[in-house]
């Protein structure tokens, strides 16, 4: 058993994020979720393999704290929407494994996460400098959320990545307070040195990420579908039609359809026999008679024989050749 690696932990938490975004909620679950997903993937050795089922389970835990215990997330539902190839029982029987290896440091409603000391730096330089900033807790919270989905930001405290991101803000805003953020990081407990440094890297990363969302790696949801569901989807494909099959061979009925159509053409010849120049019936079995076969009889006059079929547009591109003829 090896540790989870960066790469496949940067994974987990993009997918926390997509879930997080999916169901609408806000930024504190998704916090609370990589939290105990970092939590325990510290303390635990994890095979790659489990590595799907947990980031789930972490995910459904810190709905509930958020929710409450009357959660309306349906797990069965969540199941399908992350693919984490699990069942019902994997997740809870995961979910009581997560709080007995975390035990006092499992999470709950009232956690400190990234966002909460976010928050709490926030009441504070607004204390300091009158400057209140409640308004743009959103904006950084995605920067957070941001450098939170990188592992290799995150080798400094809690307390630094989120004074970094709410410092990285206040310079894009061009609000310039040095004092009050100087006894802010008095408070905090920080050297100037050290958080000078990585607010560097915290910039650089934001400038290069942030300003370009559409650059970030996107997860597309994958829905595995049966041969069975998509036969259903595709009816047209898979199942019939619904339209009559058109038979290549002459059918039954077929002979009987082009007679009426002939006899119907005699009445009609017969009702036209004072038009001079009217070809009559022997015009046409003349007209369609065979040289090389003469004791063969007349198809009009007979029927269908030895396999020749006459259909009624041969019989009308017959009357119109008599007519360019006369």
């Amino acid at each position: 058993m090896t540790k989870v690696s960066p790469v496949r932990r940067n994974q987990s938490a993009y997918n926390l994020k997509c879930l997080t975004a999916f169901y609408g909620l806000p930024h504190q679950v998704f916090c609370l979720a990589l939290s105990t997903l970092d939590r325990f993937i510290t303390k635990v050795k994890v095979q790659p393999r489990y590595l799907s089922c947990i980031t789930t389970t972490c995910f459904y835990h810190a709905v509930k704290c958020y929710q409450g215990i009357q959660s309306t997330t349906s797990l069965e539902k969540l199941i399908r929407v992350s693919q984490c190839d699990c069942r019902t029982g994997d997740i809870l029987r995961m979910e009581t494994i997560i709080q007995d290896k975390l035990r006092a440091a499992a999470p709950d409603a009232d956690s400190v996460t990234h966002l909460t000391l976010l928050q709490i730096i926030i009441d504070v330089f607004r204390t300091l400098s009158g400057v209140d900033l409640s308004n743009h807790l959103d904006k950084m919270a995605s920067k957070l959320v941001m450098c939170l989905c990188h592992a290799e930001l995150l080798d400094v405290s809690f307390v630094m990545v989120a004074l970094a991101v709410f410092s990285s803000h206040l310079q894009t805003l061009g609000i310039i307070e040095p004092v009050a953020f100087s006894m802010v990081l008095n408070i905090c407990q920080i050297a100037d040195r050290d958080f000078i440094s990585y607010q560097e890297e915290i910039v650089k990363f934001l400038a290069v990420n942030y300003a370009a969302p559409s650059s970030l790696p996107k997860l597309q949801l994958k829905w595995t579908i049966s041969n069975r569901t998509m036969a259903k989807l595709r009816p047209g494909y898979y199942g019939d039609t619904g339209l009559p099959v058109i038979p290549e061979l002459p059918y039954e009925g077929m002979e009987r359809s082009i007679t009426d159509s002939v006899e119907s053409l005699d009445d009609i010849e017969d009702e036209d026999d004072d038009v001079p120049g009217t070809p009559t019936a022997e015009d046409f079995n003349h007209h369609f008679s065979y040289p090389n076969s003469p004791s063969e009889p007349s198809p009009l006059s007979n029927g269908l024989s030895h396999g020749h079929i006459l259909t009624y547009a041969d019989v009308v591109s017959g009357r119109l050749s008599l007519y360019a003829h006369e």
